[in-house]
């Protein structure tokens, strides 16, 4: 053989072994959450396909919202296994499984079980076309199998949640709004006529737009607006952009959320709507003793945790100041969101939208487990960031690290070992976890290579254009 010969290229280890952990973490997955949900109904399913078909039946009204009446619907639908509350859902949810509504409750169960896989793959797909850095093959396989063992995701399958389908809109807003230029960075492409490209070397201006298209725009609008309506983890992300731009995204969400709250009023009308917003008031402002259960994995539910003793629900808290644990709860709640539309005054769209993913669901006073299945789409940002850097950061990378893992990782939690005392502290994973990645996104954000956007040559005849 020539010693000039060059090498034939092949498939490296790193590819072979993200391979393996494909076929592991797809085995898990499937023979897991996906076979028993197939056979299995639990809480979380039943509320959303009942109050579907009381809107098929003709009998949906503002009465979903008193929990008793309502459990007794989702009762009947489930033989008498599972009571559910509708709250703090808004009418547009019930809208979610109509197409299924017809169905027997497993056919249904089965039918949604269908589309949540198919979206799990779709999310992946467009989380990949949105980060170029996790374009290559080891680490497009490696986020697959991430994606397959994030437990949210899979406490998500399991209870027949509606978190996949949120995760996929929010994947399809994240490649509208930094997808054209996340290709031209990945094929080496020079920017389209009229567009400008982004060069590092200069102080990015605080509060300078985000640069998109009308059509991406558009698509952005329409997938926060649909996710907005049914659940409001995406509000947060919509502020942001009302800020930053596209604000045509901003007004095509609006749009969206107002035609599909449109489509409610025939069922829900002003009655139903009205309902919502109160017990939406309620849930914000009133004592709430139950959310002091581990399964909420919200700052305000650590703190009732903590400090609102309760003989039923939290008979072993440290203190009992219910107003102070209310009080601050709602207080962090809202300098989440505060802090984190100061940090994105300036970043690049794709830390913006993670950092602002991250903070609608830390906002969440009743996030459960299955809401951390949004959180894969700032993960998959870091790590692309990760990726990108020519740098080696060792405390950085485990800072993301210890993050993914806390919020991923199947921990035992809810074991009523940490119940009581002090041992409570490690009984909120997915807190800390998400608390240290939106940290991790901010400081990425302040301390990012800047960047200026460079018109195109037609726009560069002067130096005030350049």
């Amino acid at each position: 053989m020539s010693a000039d010969r060059e090498p034939v290229a092949g498939i490296g280890r790193s590819t072979v072994l993200a391979a393996a952990l494909v076929v592991v973490a797809a085995s898990t997955f499937v023979a897991g959450p996906v076979r028993w949900a197939a056979d299995n109904v639990r809480e979380g399913f039943p509320g959303y396909f009942t109050a579907a078909r009381l809107v098929a039946e003709g009998r949906w009204t503002a009465a979903v919202y008193d929990d008793t009446r309502f459990a007794r619907e989702t009762l009947a639908v489930t033989d008498g296994r599972l009571g559910e509350i509708y709250r703090p859902n808004p009418p547009v949810t019930s809208l979610v499984m109509l197409p299924i509504a017809g169905l027997d409750l497993m056919d249904a169960r089965r039918a949604w079980l269908l589309l949540e896989v198919g979206l799990v793959v779709v999310s992946w797909l467009l989380l990949l076309a949105a980060i170029p850095a996790l374009r290559a093959p080891p680490l497009a396989l490696g986020l697959l199998a991430l994606t397959l063992a994030w437990t949210p995701l899979q406490t998500d399958i399991r209870m027949g949640q509606a978190y996949v389908p949120l995760l996929a809109l929010h994947a399809a807003a994240l490649l509208a709004i930094a997808g054209r230029r996340a290709r031209a960075a990945l094929e080496g492409n020079p920017p389209l006529e009229g567009e400008a490209r982004i060069e590092v070397g200069a102080p990015l201006e605080v509060g300078a737009p985000l640069e998109v298209g009308a059509a991406r725009a558009v698509t952005a609008g329409v997938a926060l607006g649909a996710a907005a309506a049914a659940k409001l983890a995406a509000i947060p992300w919509l502020v942001v952009l009302l800020l930053r731009g596209p604000r045509s995204a901003v007004v095509t969400a609006l749009a969206t959320a107002a035609a599909l709250a449109a489509l409610t009023l025939g069922f829900a009308g002003n009655g139903g709507w009205s309902a919502f917003a109160g017990s939406a008031l309620y849930d914000v402002t009133s004592d709430r003793p139950s959310l002091a259960v581990t399964a909420y994995q919200s700052t305000a539910g650590l703190l009732r945790h903590l400090l609102a003793a309760d003989a039923t629900w939290n008979p072993g808290a440290l203190a009992n100041l219910p107003l102070v644990a209310r009080g601050v709860g709602l207080a962090v709640s809202a300098w989440v969101v505060v802090v984190t539309i100061l940090v994105v005054r300036r970043g690049r769209p794709e830390l913006v939208a993670a950092l602002a993913v991250t903070a609608g669901v830390l906002a969440l006073n009743v996030a459960q487990e299955y809401a951390f299945t949004l959180l894969l789409l700032p993960a998959a940002v870091a790590l692309g960031r990760c990726a990108a850097s020519s740098e080696v950061r060792p405390a950085w990378t485990a800072w993301l690290a210890v993050a993914i893992a806390l919020i991923a990782a199947p921990l035992p939690y809810r074991s009523p070992v940490l119940d009581d005392g002090w041992l409570a502290l490690l009984a909120y994973p997915r807190l800390y976890g998400a608390w240290l990645l939106w940290a991790w996104l901010a400081r990425e954000i302040a301390t990012e290579p800047a960047e200026i956007a460079v018109p195109p040559d037609s726009q560069r005849g002067t130096p005030e254009t350049r």
